[in-house]
């Protein structure tokens, strides 16, 4: 039996009112029976394979956003302390050389420096630049009101969104800065860096590609997302030039 909410006008069944956890993805972060383990690996590894993920999450399931701003901060913990690992090893290694052979306290002390903060200014700002155009994304898409407002599509729709493209843009943001850190240093080619931002952003855009279809269902789905990640990704490219030559 089918209803329908008083106060936005969206379609729900009654039983996935009495029963949540009937309809909800075991799989999924929000399910109503709690976080586990099992459920936040799988959330985040379905990130990269949007058109899995989004296939069983429905408007009409409940938007936990304590989950949800719990395992953002989560995403962004790992990811950074991934980056400060590199970091630390990269700097370890140079520093001793690759023939000396022991270990040395004072060069693991002035590691830790790089595995609480791996960022330079070049990476700082890569990494900010990143961070704002996923941000910038879901806020884009408050402009289109009256495709939203048809379609019963909230803010809190576009949360859930962010939240589960972040580990997107977080694993490449880390990617890319290990990239860096190690072509300074000789490891690998440079280009290796650019190539894996530009990776990150098809796949970023194809996953909201398939939110905007499967999920908020708004009409004409692909001009839709190449407007709203175009002028995301420009206005990010914009903020992170204006920064560079200010600096």
């Amino acid at each position: 039996m089918r209803g329908v909410c008083s106060e936005c006008g969206l379609g729900f069944e009654w039983g996935e009112v009495l029963n949540p956890a009937r309809s909800v993805p075991g799989w999924l972060i929000e399910h109503p029976r709690g976080v586990t383990v099992d459920r936040i690996m799988q959330t985040y590894l379905r990130a990269f394979w949007p058109w899995r993920c989004w296939r069983s999450i429905r408007l009409e399931h409940e938007v936990r956003l304590g989950v949800l701003a719990w395992f953002a901060a989560l995403t962004l913990a790992v990811t950074h302390l991934g980056t400060g690992l590199v970091a630390a090893g990269v700097y370890y290694v140079t520093t001793l050389g690759f023939v000396r052979s022991g270990f040395s306290m004072s060069t693991a002390i002035d590691s830790l420096r790089y595995l609480l903060w791996p960022y330079d200014s070049d990476g700082l700002g890569l990494v900010l630049t990143m961070l704002t155009i996923a941000v910038m994304i879901p806020a884009v898409f408050v402009a289109f009101r009256a495709p939203l407002a048809k379609a019963k599509v909230h803010s809190i729709h576009l949360v859930r969104g962010f939240v589960l493209t972040l580990p997107i843009v977080a694993t490449g943001s880390m990617v890319s800065q290990c990239l860096l850190r190690t072509s300074m240093v000789g490891w690998v080619p440079w280009p290796m860096a650019f190539i894996a931002v530009l990776a990150t952003g098809i796949i970023h855009t194809a996953a909201w590609w398939v939110i905007v279809r499967q999920y908020l269902r708004l009409a004409r789905p692909l001009a839709v997302t190449i407007a709203a990640t175009g002028a995301a990704w420009l206005a990010g490219m914009v903020l992170f030039f204006a920064a560079g030559l200010a600096g």
